[in-house]
């Protein structure tokens, strides 16, 4: 054993410690060294942190005097503004972002300057299709009003049905065409885009193609016009208090399959020599729609121009 009374082995694992307390001269196994030493090492860290808070401190200071900089430029740049202009620039605010949660919900969308020639052309196109139908000889205000002593639900409730059959069978000829590359999202038009809620799975709107879309639609109408609570099949049974809100959310969304159709596959339906089919479809919709108050008349904007000029027609 050597005479300092630590293990000299090589072998010992106590070695590699004594060795290193040795190198800061200090004896191993000390409480008082450990003392010693903790004391300084937080004198030091004390010191360290003191340095680094005034840093701090007048980094502060320093940002400070920074921000009353700037609130007072923008103060006065208020105070310099026009207050007419400061409540236009408002409204336009309001407008903009009212018209953004109406996309989002289905509706016509903000359109910047340069899409205004486009859409200028897109409505040009539409007003010029032909408006020839299979309903030249047939008064379609009197055939779409209601008929003496019958019940005004049910007339829409079975107005409802052929018109979604209508719908559907008119899609069917086009959605060959209709798909996830052709149409990557459910449009009348570059001006207006629909997203899919049906307020139960999903509600919170959110974008699909067209074809998911309309997959979507005719599934919960479908859904819609089975449920004996919302449409009842025996006169015995009452309709619901809310069943006009019902129907109105059902043609709504009925439409947006002519607009897309009309927008984007006109030219599918005048190849197959549709085009007299979907008009007569379309124009007998629009009066049973608007006589019955079934649809906002904004809703209509995305084909207004045809519209238009089919009632030309049957006046």
């Amino acid at each position: 054993m050597a005479s300092s009374g630590r293990n000299t082995n090589n072998n010992s694992p106590s070695q590699k410690y004594a060795y290193r307390d040795e190198q800061d001269n200090t004896p191993p196994y000390t409480y008082s060294s450990r003392k010693y030493r903790n004391t300084e090492r937080n004198s030091e860290k004390s010191s360290e942190r003191g340095s680094e808070n005034t840093q701090n401190r007048e980094n502060y200071s320093s940002s400070r005097q920074n921000h009353d900089s700037s609130r007072q430029t923008h103060d006065s740049s208020r105070q310099n503004r026009d207050p007419s202009k400061y409540r236009d620039s408002n409204t336009r605010t309001r407008q903009t972002r009212d018209s953004d949660r109406d996309s989002r919900a289905g509706s016509v969308r903000p359109v910047t300057s340069r899409h205004k020639e486009h859409i200028k052309q897109q409505y040009q196109k539409i007003s010029e299709y032909s408006t020839k139908s299979i309903f030249n000889d047939v008064d379609l205000k009197l055939v779409v009003q209601l008929p003496q002593g019958e019940d005004k639900k049910e007339w829409v409730s079975s107005h409802t049905l052929d018109f979604y059959n209508q719908v559907q069978m008119m899609y069917g000829t086009v959605v060959d065409k209709c798909t996830p590359e052709t149409c990557e999202i459910m449009n009348a038009g570059p001006k207006v885009e629909y997203y899919w809620a049906d307020g139960n799975i999903v509600k919170k709107p959110v974008r699909l193609c067209a074809q998911e879309y309309c997959a979507r639609l005719f599934a919960w109408i479908q859904e819609q016009v089975e449920d004996e609570t919302l449409f009842p099949s025996k006169i015995s049974e009452p309709f619901p208090k809310d069943f006009h809100k019902i129907a109105t959310r059902i043609f709504k969304r009925l439409f947006r399959v002519y607009a897309h159709v009309y927008h984007s596959h006109h030219n599918v339906i005048v190849t197959q020599g549709q085009e007299e089919h979907l008009n007569s479809s379309f124009i007998h919709f629009v009066l049973f729609v608007t006589t019955f108050e079934l649809i906002d008349k904004k809703e209509l904007q995305p084909l207004q121009p045809l519209i238009d000029k089919l009632m030309m027609t049957i006046n």
